[in-house]
């Protein structure tokens, strides 16, 4: 587990290995990783109920395709404030600072 996750476990849920946060949660984490310099490979959206967690393909970010952009944590901003409304939980992919 990446430092910057451990520093933000118990604001997020952990279910099958996984660490997820709410969007405001998660654009919070980004901002942390975009302070450290650790860029964003990606974003995975889960519904998260008391007995599923149901991965949803339709909303994943992946920027780790081709040569990362400069500005990874931006994008990934974008991508969760405009999913904020539709109660997904949200993965964030970490790649080497």
């Amino acid at each position: 587990m990446h430092d910057l996750e451990q520093s933000f476990l118990a604001r997020g849920i952990k279910r099958g290995g996984v660490l997820m946060f709410d969007a405001p949660n998660t654009v919070a984490f980004i901002e942390a990783a975009r302070q450290q310099q650790v860029p964003i490979l990606g974003i995975d959206s889960f519904i998260v109920t008391e007995t599923i967690t149901q991965p949803v393909m339709e909303h994943t970010l992946d920027l780790s395709v081709g040569a990362l952009p400069i500005d990874t944590w931006t994008a990934a901003q974008r991508f969760v404030r405009e999913r904020h409304n539709l109660g997904l939980m949200f993965e964030v992919v970490l790649g080497d600072s």
